[in-house]
């Protein structure tokens, strides 16, 4: 029978890429308190580091197996590999219990506030908001954990600034239009770099920071007042992921900026 390691644990979380990369620390904590830093038998011998009790959604990523609990026996899930667990919180977080949760993950504690008052954590109020209290208490250890600085984090600066969003080609300073060449379908460069932008806008959104709407050049460096801001470029021929990933660098780079700005080229 497998056992595993809470280091093991705490190295696949380090080193997956989640949607919200900030929320690693909050996803650590939970595992922290829910299995005892790796001490509970739901973790050493099922991989359930996060109390997860086992919905039909998880069919795929988890198997239903029946554990006794300090509240009584249930339906748990069991992973087979510490990834799938990782990836499994993710799996029942997106379930429609917690429908909108993508819209309270500003900050950490927005984040946990929202989920456990979803229905994370049985009980009343009470016992939900001592539930947050316990696992906010347990940030600091997290970032420990990920060897992070919990100051440093995507958050604060970039929401509190916002992004400012660049469309490669378009209006010129001097008033005039530049399209851009016209690429295998119809449509120009200025077209597909818009395009782009207006799908990060939409990821930047959801992540709970404040955008300014898609601009040119010229109009966006004129409205940054203290520089030097972060730049983050992106085709229009971009991915998804790809696009996700250089928004999330982009987040990540913008210690001791003052703005962040997300430039988007042919």
């Amino acid at each position: 029978m497998t056992t595993f390691s809470w280091d093991d644990f705490v190295g696949v979380l380090k080193n997956t890429d989640i949607e919200f990369h900030h929320l690693k620390l909050v996803q650590l904590a939970q595992a922290i308190l829910e299995s005892g830093r790796g001490s509970s038998d739901l973790f050493r011998l099922h991989g359930n580091p996060f109390g997860m009790k086992y919905r039909r959604e998880m069919c795929g990523v988890a198997i239903p197996i029946q554990y006794s609990a300090h509240d009584g026996e249930d339906v748990y899930c069991k992973f087979d590999t510490l990834q799938d667990a990782v990836d499994g919180y993710w799996v029942f977080i997106d379930r429609p219990i917690y429908s909108g949760w993508r819209t309270s993950v500003a900050t950490e504690a927005d984040y946990i506030d929202f989920i456990a008052f979803a229905g994370y954590v049985g009980g009343d109020d009470a016992a939900k908001q001592h539930y947050v209290t316990k696992v906010t208490n347990l940030f600091g250890e997290a970032a420990t954990l990920l060897g992070s600085n919990p100051a440093a984090q995507p958050g604060a600066t970039w929401n509190k600034n916002g992004v400012l969003l660049e469309i490669g080609h378009g209006v010129t300073p001097s008033g005039g239009m530049d399209p851009g060449a016209i690429g295998i379908n119809p449509r120009n460069e200025y077209e597909l770099n818009k395009i782009a932008a207006v799908a990060a806008q939409r990821l930047i959104r959801q992540a709970g920071c404040p955008v300014i709407s898609p601009m040119r050049w010229p109009a966006c460096a004129a409205s940054v007042n203290a520089p030097p801001v972060t730049t983050c470029s992106a085709r229009s021929t971009t991915t998804a992921p790809q696009l996700r990933r250089r928004v999330r660098k982009c987040w990540c780079a913008r210690a001791n900026r003052t703005r962040t700005i997300c430039s988007f080229q042919q």
